[in-house]
């Protein structure tokens, strides 16, 4: 069972009944407080990376939970 860190947010969202583990809590933002010399310059790009594509993801998921709630709306409207 993995730590609630090692997770994304956006995942756990779509898999509610998903186990993970806390204590971890203090991980949160770490990446935010790091300067560019902290890390080796294939990690820095590497998270680089992760991060956009975590952003894409969540973006794409935010997006399917928008249409999935208009479809959902206009059918208790009637309107399909």
């Amino acid at each position: 069972m993995p730590f609630n860190s090692m997770v994304a947010g956006w995942w756990l969202q779509k898999h509610p009944n998903a186990e993970t583990f806390g204590g971890t809590e203090w991980l949160t933002g770490f990446y935010g407080c790091l300067k560019d010399e902290d890390l080796h310059p294939i990690d820095r790009e590497y998270l680089k990376e992760l991060v956009a594509w975590h952003q894409e993801k969540e973006g794409l998921n935010s997006m399917e939970d928008d249409t999935q709630h208009c479809a959902e709306s206009l059918c208790q409207a009637g309107n399909v």
